[in-house]
């Protein structure tokens, strides 16, 4: 690989060809300190990177399991077969996610979930994103659903926390899914204002916290295990 940022600039990879569709990608430690772009599409059968990749546009298709240190993701779709596991900092401010492959925020490692108002920071959520991290919700317009029969499905795993920082809800762009928030970490909304489930399952065999403002979970819900909900003027509607 070159000495570049731009994947689309074949100058950048060896031989002077961008990679393709049969071709595993590693990026390795000398580049740990740059950010890789890209804003068209892209396919290829697996990547590594400890460099830092921003999407912003295009089609990213990874055909299987890849392992990125860092992923800023604000446009465009991620897609493919292969499972996306980032082992340090994940930041989604716009964009789609879908395909059969899952989204995994590692043990140890941060995301965000970012930016407020249309057009521009939309997200899509059509596969299946596994937080054993920290995620923090800091924005709004998180969709589920992609297109018909692709299901947006959040599990936060035993390890996870996912904290509602804003007014953020979780709604359905397109049913049906099914499309579910699965909570076996702590799910906490420390945020004045409403957050609400909509056409989302909610279902928590974890900790589920309410600081402050409402949590609606009005719908389909299931809640076991250790929930804790605080008192006024923090509130939580279940139905």
């Amino acid at each position: 690989m070159g000495t570049g940022t731009d994947w689309h600039d074949p100058v950048n990879w060896g031989a002077d060809e961008l990679p393709g569709v049969d071709d595993d990608v590693e990026i390795g430690p000398e580049f740990a300190a740059i950010t890789i772009s890209s804003g068209s599409n892209v396919s290829v059968n697996k990547l590594t990177s400890e460099a830092a990749i921003r999407m912003t546009g295009g089609t990213f298709a990874l055909a299987n399991d890849s392992m990125l240190t860092e992923l800023t993701f604000s446009g465009g779709t991620l897609t493919g077969t292969g499972d996306v596991t980032v082992t340090d900092t994940l930041t989604w401010s716009s964009g789609t996610m879908t395909g059969a492959g899952k989204t995994v925020l590692a043990p140890g490692a941060s995301g965000t979930i970012s930016g407020t108002g249309y057009p521009g920071a939309d997200k899509y959520l059509g596969r299946t994103l596994e937080n054993a991290g920290t995620i923090d919700y800091t924005g709004q317009s998180l969709h589920f659903g992609t297109y018909a029969g692709a299901a947006g499905v959040i599990d936060n795993l035993a390890t996870g926390r996912f904290n509602v920082t804003g007014e953020g809800d979780f709604d359905v762009y397109i049913a049906p899914g099914p499309h579910a928030f699965n909570n076996a970490g702590t799910f906490t909304k420390s945020s004045d204002g409403t957050t609400s489930f909509s056409g989302v399952a909610f279902s928590s065999t974890g900790s589920l916290q309410v600081q402050a403002g409402t949590l609606d979970l009005t719908g389909s819900i299931a809640v076991d295990g250790n929930s804790y909900f605080a008192s006024q003027p923090s509130t939580t509607a279940l139905g």
